[in-house]
């Protein structure tokens, strides 16, 4: 990596050995993350959390579940998750990746919070 980083080698000009036993196929390659700084690769994480506040705050997925049921705001949330997993998984740019993982993140009160909502009206009370 440091020689990679250091010469500054794009990456048609180097191979990583997929035949080694210590090879994973993973974002590093699939987003070029290799020489990206430490608070570059930190956001990725921080971009989750900055959808999760979005969907917490600033979209009332509580109220809009009560106001509309929660089955429709689950399916939303479901279909938002749906297409950030898609994105990411076709996605080549790290600012592709950014906007997943916000999507992912503001997917998740729905997806958690209302589900878990939902699924307790199925159960019955003894």
């Amino acid at each position: 990596m440091e020689q990679i980083c250091q010469k500054e080698l794009s990456k048609d000009q180097f191979r990583a050995d997929k035949e080694d036993s210590q090879y994973i196929d993973n974002w590093v390659g699939q987003y070029d993350l290799l020489c990206q700084s430490k608070q570059t690769l930190g956001f990725i994480g921080a971009c989750y959390f900055i959808g999760v506040i979005i969907a917490s705050s600033i979209i009332p997925v509580g109220l809009l579940s009560d106001t509309y049921g929660r089955k429709w705001i689950f399916i939303g949330s479901m279909l938002i998750e749906i297409c950030g997993c898609y994105l990411l998984l076709i996605g080549r740019h790290i600012y592709i990746l950014y906007t997943c993982m916000i999507l992912l993140g503001t997917a998740h009160p729905g997806r958690c919070i209302v589900g878990l909502s939902y699924a307790d009206e199925f159960l019955h009370r003894k």
